[in-house]
């Protein structure tokens, strides 16, 4: 038996190893070529924070034109009270209604501002990276 030397014992094998190398290489090419699981995992959580800030954003300018809105209507009953008193008319059912309003004004500014700290939330959590992992590219 001779002792052939480990290039020799290569040589032997070499479509055996171009075959281990071909594979190998497409191996790689799959890795780099298509997503990881963390690399979907951090796409997904910055595309539910960009969602989640622009669900805020439309929540929360839709109850600022509400809060508008609101505010139109108790000018109106205010000057109606004011009318009212200056001719002498009843105006209980528009203090009533004054009542009313104000007490929605108030639930809607709660609800606006639940939406902005929701808007707030997500773009702090956009700003400061926190869908990127520690081991993510």
């Amino acid at each position: 038996m001779t002792n052939k030397s480990g290039l020799e014992k290569l040589i032997e094998y070499k479509e055996f190893v171009a075959i281990l190398v071909f594979f190998a290489g497409g191996l790689f090419w799959i890795y780099g070529y298509f997503a990881t699981k963390n690399q979907v995992d951090r796409l997904s959580c910055v595309m539910e924070q960009n969602i989640q800030m622009l669900r805020g954003k439309m929540e929360y300018q839709y109850f600022i034109d509400l809060l508008e809105e609101n505010k139109s209507e108790i000018k109106l009953v205010r000057k109606s009270i004011r009318e009212a008193k200056k001719n002498n008319q009843p105006f209980e059912k528009s203090e009533e209604l004054l009542l009313e309003l104000e007490e929605q004004r108030t639930e809607l500014k709660s609800e606006r501002n639940k939406f902005k700290t929701n808007m707030e939330t997500a773009l702090n959590k956009l700003t400061k990276s926190e869908c990127a992992s520690p081991l993510s590219p």
